[in-house]
């Protein structure tokens, strides 16, 4: 081949090159454009329906641990209220008090106690429909507002974990039951198995995600006025709307669902909308499901005169100075050194008494649905401790606790420039507390029933089982306490500052 030839050859295979990247190019731009049109389904020129998001994605259950009160601290003026659209709620809007329309109307102030200025709505039916940012929220009073089939509450809440920038309010009027729980094994998918229908179990592993973000979550229910129909939900794989009853009915339970990544925020919306139901004369309750109610103990600080030495360990280490640390607070601990002369016996072991603080973070008017209980471990695994809460005052004024220790294999023998942490964790357990019996009831709804919640009570224990259970036991750890082994320079005890 001539060197003119070649040249045709090498830019021909160039131009059929950049041809085939073309192509591609084309190719792959056509199918995305195809995957969109799919995705956004059919085109809603010339309406001003609102659109519908697709926001219905896969539960993933999360282990993420429960975090307790004084970590929820991430406060925000925004929220989403998401609305149930079903017709069953539809009786709280016809009823002739109008105490639902007042509801709504009082609740943009209610938010605004609480630091919300800002809120957008979105409708919940089998799919969710965002109406956006509101001014109020009194025009969804409409009793034609009401006329979804079904209630998707696991897509809002979801809708709510991926979005995560405040709190959610989310009104409603129950949990749509299927007959035969589908349970979701961690790490699989959700939407095979909730596929029949969107039950107790769904909603509770949605809401246990959604804590899982590092968010509280809180249950209100408001009994209101209620003026049918009422739809019966038939239990069964198939779920659906059965019955229609007309008629007079009793007041009905209106629930409404907080969650927030602020304690402060949530527990102060629930309080509210308590204040609000007694000004109206109506019953209410509010569960508080995460965080709970926690104990906590705390080191106060530290003084050389308010850390007392336990009887029992005088032939153990001592303690030199306080630490410049107060988070934990620390001390300076000293590791005695063998004496033939004096005949020292050494004790691989500390002990002492210190000044201590218990925190119960709790709610006044909100029953918890878990409990959180304290223990100390320590960081190292050669040393055995021992943490009593409260222990006795040994002599002095306060709360005492008393913290002994004992070093096993190598700590035994040499502790210098070596610390110890002992760390704080929680186990969490459900609360005994029984105040909703009189609220639910262990069936679906039927007529002899009509004052109970659908499925109130199954639903609470699996969200129970579900929070208990993704929290795996060690919910959180925290320093409580440091000490620092410092070189004995004088071969004794050392001097206490």
């Amino acid at each position: 081949m001539n060197r003119r030839n070649l040249d045709h050859w090498q830019t021909g295979r160039s131009i059929v090159t950049c041809l085939a990247l073309l192509l591609a190019q084309l190719f792959l731009c056509c199918q995305r454009r195809s995957e969109l049109a799919s995705a956004s389904g059919p085109s809603s020129a010339g309406t001003t329906a609102p659109t519908v998001a697709e926001r219905i994605e896969p539960i993933q259950v999360t282990n993420a641990p429960i975090l307790p009160p004084w970590q929820l601290t991430h406060s925000s003026d925004s929220a989403r209220v998401y609305i149930d659209m079903s017709k069953s709620v539809r009786g709280f809007a016809t009823d002739r008090g109008r105490l639902y329309y007042r509801l709504l109307e009082q609740l943009k102030g209610i938010l605004a106690q609480v630091g919300i200025y800002e809120f957008a709505v979105v409708g919940v039916a089998r799919k969710l429909t965002d109406y956006g940012p509101q001014a109020q929220l009194t025009h969804f009073a409409n009793p034609n507002f009401y006329n979804g089939a079904e209630t998707n509450l696991p897509a809002a809440i979801t809708d709510a974990a991926q979005w995560n920038h405040g709190t959610i309010a989310v009104i409603t009027d129950g949990i749509v039951s299927i007959g035969e729980a589908q349970r979701v094994v961690e790490g699989g998918n959700s939407d095979q198995a909730c596929a029949s229908g969107f039950d107790a179990v769904c909603l509770s592993q949605a809401i246990t995600s959604y804590v899982g973000h590092g968010n509280g979550f809180w249950i209100v229910s408001i009994r209101m006025p209620y003026q049918g129909p009422y739809y019966v939900e038939e239990p069964g794989p198939n779920s659906r709307r059965g019955q229609v009853l007309r008629g007079s009915f009793p007041p009905h339970p209106l629930q409404i669902w907080i969650g927030s990544p602020s304690v402060a925020t949530g527990r102060g919306l629930a309080q509210e909308l308590l204040q609000y139901a007694k000004t109206q004369h109506l019953e209410a309750i509010a569960l508080e499901a995460a965080p709970g109610a926690w104990t906590r103990w705390t080191v106060a600080p530290l003084k050389p005169t308010n850390i007392v030495e336990l009887p029992g360990f005088a032939d153990g280490d001592k303690w030199a100075s306080i630490g410049d640390q107060e988070n934990p607070p620390n001390l300076q601990v000293l590791q005695p050194t063998a004496s033939r002369f004096l005949r020292r016996k050494l004790d691989p072991r500390f002990g002492v008494a210190l000044p201590v603080t218990v925190v119960t973070s709790g709610s006044a008017g909100l029953t918890p649905l878990l409990l959180a209980d304290e223990t100390v471990t320590p960081e190292l695994p050669d040393v055995d401790a021992i943490v009593k809460f409260p222990a006795s005052e040994a002599g002095q004024t306060g709360t005492y606790a008393e913290f002994r220790l004992k070093y096993r294999n190598a700590l035994a023998e040499q502790r210098y420039s070596r610390s110890v942490v002992l760390d704080a964790s929680w186990h969490v357990r459900p609360a005994t507390a029984k105040p909703r019996e009189s609220w639910s009831s262990d069936t679906d709804d039927d007529p002899k029933s009509l004052a109970g919640t659908v499925n109130f009570s199954s639903f609470l224990g699996l969200l129970q089982e579900q929070l208990v259970r993704t929290s795996q036991d060690e919910v959180v750890r925290e320093p409580l306490l440091r000490l620092d082994y410092v070189k004995d320079s004088g071969g004794g005890f050392g001097l206490h500052h």
